[in-house]
C-alpha cells in the first residue's frame, strides 16, 4: 500500500483544450495512466461499493499539474521514492462526471488503453444515470458489476 499526502486539492477549473492539447494529453494518458475500478466489500453494509479511478504516477509535477488543470482531480505525493530519491507524485480523478468528461475528450486518440478507458467510462456513465442527490447509495446493478470485472481483467493483462 502506498501512503500519500495531498499536494494539490481538487481543481474545478477546466479550460477549453484545442485539438493538439487533447491529442498530447491522450498520448500521455495512453502511456502512463491506469484506468481502474475496484469493488469494496463492507461487512457493516448491505451493499458493495465501487470506486472508479484514473491515476498517473510520475516524477514531474508540472506535467501532472497540466493534467489537473485540464481535467480536474488531485495531486498527491506518494510515500515511495525512485532510485536517486526523487519524489513520486500521483494525479488522480475519482469524480465520475470528471472521468467521463476526460475520457470523452481523449478516447479517439487512444490506442493502447482504449478498452480500459471505454469500460471505465461506461461504468461511470451508468452510475451517473442512476445516482440522485436524494439517494446517492443506489445498489450496483449486475451489468455494472460485469463492466467493472471486465475492466479489472483488462488491467491484469496490462
Amino acid at each position: 500500500m502506498i501512503k500519500v499526502r495531498t499536494v494539490s486539492g481538487p481543481i474545478s477549473y477546466r479550460r477549453d483544450l484545442n485539438k493538439t492539447e487533447i491529442a498530447y494529453h491522450a498520448g500521455f494518458l495512453d502511456a502512463k495512466a491506469r484506468f481502474t475500478a475496484h469493488i469494496a466489500h463492507y461487512k457493516n453494509r448491505s451493499y458493495d461499493q465501487i470506486e472508479a479511478l484514473a491515476i498517473v504516477y510520475g516524477n514531474d509535477r508540472n506535467t501532472l499539474s497540466m493534467l489537473q488543470h485540464s481535467f480536474g482531480g488531485t495531486i498527491s505525493v506518494a510515500d515511495r521514492r525512485e532510485i536517486g530519491g526523487r519524489l513520486v507524485y500521483r494525479w488522480q480523478i475519482k469524480d465520475k462526471a470528471d472521468i467521463v468528461s476526460m475520457i470523452k475528450q481523449v478516447l479517439r486518440y487512444m490506442k493502447i488503453k482504449k478498452k480500459q478507458a471505454m469500460f471505465l467510462m461506461r461504468y461511470c456513465s451508468s452510475r451517473l444515470e442512476k445516482i440522485s442527490k436524494d439517494d446517492p447509495f443506489v445498489p450496483i446493478t449486475g451489468e455494472e458489476r460485469k463492466i467493472v470485472e471486465r475492466l479489472i481483467e483488462l488491467n491484469r493483462r496490462e
